[in-house]
C-alpha cells in the first residue's frame, strides 16, 4: 500500500451531487464540498495510518490501524465509527451513515488516486493527481 502514501489533490469528481442527495447531506454542505478542492495527505507510521484531509479552511486528521473500528469526524462535524481494511491493492472504508452503510474505496491506478464512494445503490468517484 506504499503507492497511496503522499500528498493528494483533487483531479475530477464524477456522480457527486446524487451520492449527497441520497447521503441527506444539506444543500450548505453540498455546496462547500462541490466548490471545493481538497488535499489529502496519506501517511504511515508502523502499523498506524494518517489521513489528513483539508477542504478550504477545514481538517480532518483520522489515525487508524487496518482492521480496528475507529471514530471520525466528518466535514460537517458528525461522528461516524469507520473500519478500514485491505482488499488485494485496495485500502477499504466502510462505515455507517444516518442508517445506511457507506462503502470508500481508495486504490492508486495509472499513478493516480481512484476513490470510489458508494450507498444505497448510488456511486461516486474522486480522482486525485500527486501534489508534490
Amino acid at each position: 500500500m506504499a503507492a497511496l502514501i503522499g500528498k493528494w489533490k483533487k483531479e475530477t469528481t464524477d456522480n457527486l451531487g446524487p451520492l449527497m442527495d441520497k447521503m441527506g447531506i444539506s444543500d450548505q454542505a453540498k455546496q462547500m464540498i462541490s466548490n471545493s478542492n481538497p488535499t489529502v495527505e496519506i501517511s504511515q507510521n508502523g502499523d498506524t495510518w494518517n489521513f489528513i484531509t483539508t477542504i478550504g479552511d477545514k481538517n480532518r486528521d483520522i489515525k487508524f490501524k487496518l482492521g480496528e473500528e475507529f471514530e471520525n469526524n466528518a466535514l460537517n462535524g458528525e461522528t461516524v465509527k469507520s473500519v478500514i481494511t485491505l482488499e488485494g491493492d485496495s485500502m477499504v472504508e466502510k462505515f455507517d451513515w444516518r442508517g445506511k452503510t457507506v462503502t470508500i474505496t481508495r486504490k492508486v491506478v495509472d499513478g493516480k488516486l481512484v476513490s470510489t464512494m458508494s450507498t444505497d445503490g448510488v456511486t461516486a468517484v474522486f480522482t486525485l493527481v500527486r501534489n508534490c
